[in-house]
């Protein structure tokens, strides 16, 4: 990450966002998957880091079978705004990332917090047939199978 950034302008500095994904061991010496993300960085005039804001969301309860990977998002290019960077080949490749609707986000939200279709339905005055065809378009564009690998996608790629 720190690579990167010396490499990016003070302008291109101010869009980015960083999530580092990697394993670490719980106090059972147990390996888990954890997620660090940088949704905010604050810099000075000549382009230094000052401080920034970090959250770190432990992953174990999804299956990931991956590699250690860094992946930068640039806000300003709204087109396509997600990078990918893998960390033992420090290459960047752009990824397409779908897009997702504003009712499709609220179906997310509801998937992520535990919610079942008949419960997402009631709670957003929609039909069950209308949830299940939102999901349905939703695992389409990110190509996943189910929910849980779906809820795994966003995670990973900041969507939410």
């Amino acid at each position: 990450m720190v690579e990167y950034l010396e490499q990016a302008t003070i302008e291109e500095k101010k869009h980015l966002k960083f999530s580092i994904y990697c394993r670490m061991q719980d106090r059972n010496k147990t390996l888990r998957w954890v997620v660090f993300q940088f949704p905010k960085i604050i810099y000075d005039d000549s382009g230094k880091s000052l401080c920034g804001l970090v959250c770190i969301t432990d992953l174990g309860a999804f299956e990931i079978v991956n590699q250690p990977r860094m992946t930068i998002m640039n806000t300003k290019n709204k087109k396509n705004p997600y990078y990918l960077a893998v960390v033992d080949q420090k290459k960047i490749e752009s990824l397409d990332i779908p897009h997702i609707t504003k009712r499709e986000r609220e179906i997310l939200v509801c998937i992520i917090n535990g919610l079942k279709t008949p419960e997402i339905a009631q709670k957003l005055f929609i039909s069950y047939h209308t949830v299940e065809n939102h999901k349905r378009n939703l695992r389409s564009k990110t190509k996943c199978k189910t929910s849980g690998e779906l809820v795994n996608y966003v995670l990973q790629n900041q969507l939410m």
